[in-house]
């Protein structure tokens, strides 16, 4: 039996591992990395490594006055957590001491030992986790916990269950976000398509067919006016453009929706370019009359 679990858990922790590495986001202590902003996700708040501090201020400092919730936070009483004056530095990271700490939700460092500390830290978390959400990975991730306090599994098997079942989640999300990008996504032969049926947009508006009232408005508007129009017209352009290529762009829940809602969106923001292309070209035309 201590062979089979020892097994499973070596077995759990390669595929965590080959799991992982189909996501690059995942980079500093596997937290996941905004590549725009350049900081890194640790759930309760955000981590800056151009200054090796959290962003904002440490959540756990909120129950200072609450000391029953903050010794279920910290596993230290009051009194405890006070003597140690990195505790109250809100923006440090492990207290300034990665070799020995580890923060791995952004709320409070706990150090980095191998004995039955780490087993009842772990305990905590998933206890305090399960407690927010009592969700199947949760229990999961306590139950295999509550048998680390045993010398039967590894410490924090139950963070890495954890790890595990999200890396598998992200993995199954992306799967079915790439089978949804490639059904929806609008060649860019259809795209040019649209922009080129746009051309004529200007003599359409003259003849009074289609964005009459556009050009009569936009014909009083300034040169300054226009250009600003322009740029605004030009970012609408690239945003559809983008939706079609992939709908996730436009709605993040996408894949919730039903097939039907879905070609409806694709629809939407295929005409939502075409308006938006045609009214650049109007205003583009403008300009030129008035040379």
């Amino acid at each position: 039996m201590r062979k089979a679990l020892i097994l499973s858990i070596v077995l759990l922790f390669f595929t965590t591992n080959t799991v992982l590495a189909f996501n690059p986001s995942y980079r500093f202590t596997d937290q996941e990395k905004d590549f725009e902003s350049g900081l890194y996700n640790f759930d309760a708040r955000q981590y800056s490594p151009n200054t090796g501090q959290f962003i904002q201020p440490d959540p756990v400092l909120n129950n200072l006055t609450d000391p029953q919730k903050l010794k279920q936070q910290t596993g230290q009483d009051l009194e405890q957590f006070l003597m140690d004056p990195q505790n109250l530095n809100p923006y440090s990271y492990t207290k300034n001491n990665p070799v020995n700490y580890v923060d791995p939700t952004g709320e409070f460092a706990a150090p980095i030992v191998t004995d039955v500390t780490t087993d009842i830290f772990f305990f905590n978390e998933s206890l305090t986790d399960y407690q927010k959400n009592s969700s199947w990975g949760n229990a999961a991730a306590l139950a295999a916990d509550t048998i680390g306090l045993l010398p039967i599994l590894p410490a924090g098997t139950g963070g890495l269950f954890k790890r595990f079942v999200k890396s598998t989640a992200n993995l199954i999300g992306m799967y079915k976000m790439n089978r949804i990008i490639k059904a929806f996504k609008v060649s860019w032969n259809e795209i040019n398509s649209i922009i080129k049926s746009a051309e004529n947009a200007y003599e359409s508006a003259q003849g009074g067919l289609k964005h009459t009232k556009f050009l009569k408005d936009y014909s009083l508007k300034s040169d300054n006016e226009l250009q600003k129009a322009i740029k605004s017209l030009e970012e609408n352009v690239r945003s559809h453009i983008e939706k079609l290529q992939n709908p996730f762009r436009g709605a993040e829940n996408f894949a919730d929706f039903s097939k039907e809602y879905q070609k409806g969106l694709i629809e939407h923001w295929k005409n939502d370019l075409l308006r938006n292309q045609e009214q650049l070209n109007i205003i583009g035309d403008i300009f030129k009359s008035r040379s």
